[in-house]
């Protein structure tokens, strides 16, 4: 791994740390929170008392998936890994936009204007909940693109990650939209494991020595001589 790709991967690594621990400081910190039930978003709300402090971790969140779309854009030599890292990139300038189109309150208490059909819900709130639907669509679009990448690069067990991680992000967000019976209670914390599938998986692929494995060259596509 190169000293680029290797500072990458670790603002990459720092970034999306930091936005889990921001996740749980702010849930740990807010009286009445419940991670269980409630969404991670609940506490960048207008009404949280350290919202300041979710949305600084949704920034730095957005600085670590960047950093990962980079680092998997500069050792990805296959067309459709390329593709992937700048899905990767578009989708961490979403998650920034959304980290500040903050919610209006929890919108999984019935006592929030935004729960349910949110018929009195902010222009914020509207934008953050579709900014973050587009976030999350477009990195599990490139987790099937990264897969591809790495699958013709001859990383196969990786390749296999990246795409079990795409498949249960599917499942995960079909699970969380139509919320099944028995769902509600925990749905905070199934949003929460599929946060961290939707995340987990470009720091994997954001290591420079997964694309050729054992670092060898010769497994590497040159540069013009990619598949078409």
């Amino acid at each position: 791994m190169n000293t680029t790709t290797n500072t990458l991967a670790r603002v990459a690594t720092a970034g999306i740390i930091c936005f889990f621990v921001a996740a749980a400081v702010a849930g740990f910190t807010t009286s009445g929170y419940d991670a269980r039930s409630e969404a991670i978003s609940a506490l960048a709300a207008k009404d949280a008392p350290h919202a300041w402090f979710m949305i600084a971790g949704f920034a730095l969140g957005a600085v670590g998936l960047f950093a990962a779309g980079l680092s998997i854009r500069q050792q990805a030599g296959q067309r459709a890994g390329r593709a992937g890292a700048v899905l990767v990139m578009a989708a961490a300038a979403l998650l920034g936009i959304a980290g500040f189109a903050q919610q209006d309150c929890s919108d999984r208490l019935a006592a929030c204007v935004d729960h349910g059909d949110a018929t009195g819900a902010s222009t914020s709130y509207w934008i953050h909940q579709q900014v973050s639907m587009l976030a999350f669509a477009t990195l599990i679009v490139a987790a099937f693109l990264v897969a591809r990448g790495l699958w013709r690069a001859g990383a196969r067990s990786l390749a296999m990650t990246s795409g079990v991680c795409g498949a249960l992000s599917v499942v995960l967000i079909v699970l969380l939209v139509t919320e099944p019976s028995g769902i509600d209670a925990n749905w905070g914390l199934l949003q929460r494991l599929f946060v961290l599938v939707l995340f987990g998986w470009t720091l994997l692929a954001g290591r420079a020595d997964k694309f050729a494995p054992g670092a060898a060259a010769s497994t590497r596509v040159p540069v013009g001589a990619e598949e078409r």
